[in-house]
């Protein structure tokens, strides 16, 4: 059995964009339904530091910006931001407040999740480019790897994401470490009164594995290999109805799916015949299906789909 509790602080971490902001209002949607708190925070780069970031420019930032006064005034102005964006979710009933900190962006962000009890960080997948970019570049993939807590990532796609999912796709690959996304999935599916969809793409390889084998021996070889294939469906239908069955009787509604072939196209293809509105994934899993932001799976889902994804550390 999962044991599922309610939110009480969400971050949100932001850089003066309005793409960045795009991840408000789902962290708005999940604090009103909890009764959680946000807080808003930018994370501002050491002035001094900047001078040594071979990305920028030649000119971009003079001698005078290195000062403590610019400093001093960046960190103001993007204060007084994040206070006028707090103060506008408190007028909507959402407890919010404002933070701004200096570090390295993913750094920042860490250490407030950390020392703070963030219960969850929802953050846009781009933001502003050169100093704060976001998953395409370093700091949500550096903030994915080491949360302490589960991370949900915002497509900044415009009308292709809503804040309040009615359906919810957990995608499994039989290890115990993907369940790990569950709880959180569950979390979310009573606040939202959404059903979960529990998916396994089981990978049909054996035609690769026929490349492999004398001729003569190929149908012998296919006959085995289809037949591992239905006993692995099989087996993995009778766990996940067991894990649909779990849900149900704690007043989730869920449902089970197994399915065969390339785990990143089946995930993306399902996820949109069946209209899903969010999918959450763990971040380790077997044999790769689950591995995150390297090249990996979520990546590649996180690139193609508009869903918001829920990616839970599975050793966290």
């Amino acid at each position: 059995m999962f044991m599922t509790l309610g939110y009480h602080h969400l971050l949100a971490p932001l850089d003066g964009s309005e793409l960045a902001e795009q991840a408000l209002p789902h962290a708005q949607a999940i604090a009103q339904r909890a009764g959680a708190r946000i807080t808003l925070l930018q994370v501002i780069p050491n002035v001094a530091a900047l001078a040594q970031e071979p990305a920028l420019p030649p000119g971009r930032l003079t001698a005078a910006l290195y000062t403590q006064t610019l400093q001093s005034q960046w960190q103001e102005q993007a204060l007084a931001a994040l206070e006028q964006t707090a103060q506008s979710l408190a007028d909507q009933g959402v407890m919010a407040q404002a933070a701004v900190v200096v570090a390295h962006p993913p750094d920042g962000i860490l250490d407030y999740a950390q020392t703070q009890a963030v219960d969850l960080i929802v953050m846009s997948t781009h933001g502003r480019s050169g100093l704060a970019r976001w998953v395409y570049g370093s700091v949500a993939a550096r903030v994915v790897q080491a949360a302490p807590c589960p991370v949900l990532l915002i497509r900044t796609v415009a009308g292709q994401t809503t804040p309040a999912p009615r359906k919810i796709l957990v995608t499994l690959d039989g290890s115990g470490l993907s369940t790990r996304a569950l709880p959180e999935a569950e979390r979310l599916a009573r606040l939202f009164k959404a059903e979960i969809v529990l998916l396994h793409v089981v990978a049909d390889s054996y035609e690769q594995k026929l490349r492999h084998v004398p001729p003569s021996l190929a149908p012998e070889v296919a006959a085995y290999t289809s037949n591992m294939l239905e006993r692995r469906i099989a087996q993995v239908t009778v766990e996940q109805e067991g894990i649909a069955a779990d849900l149900q009787a704690r007043g989730v509604a869920a449902r089970s799916a197994v399915l065969t072939g390339d785990p990143v196209q089946t995930i993306l293809d399902y996820a949109a015949s069946e209209s899903v509105e969010l999918i959450a994934m763990a971040t380790h899993g077997r044999s790769g299906m689950a591995r995150m932001l390297h090249g990996s799976v979520a990546e590649r889902v996180l690139h193609d789909t508009p869903c918001p994804l829920l990616l839970v550390h599975a050793t966290a």
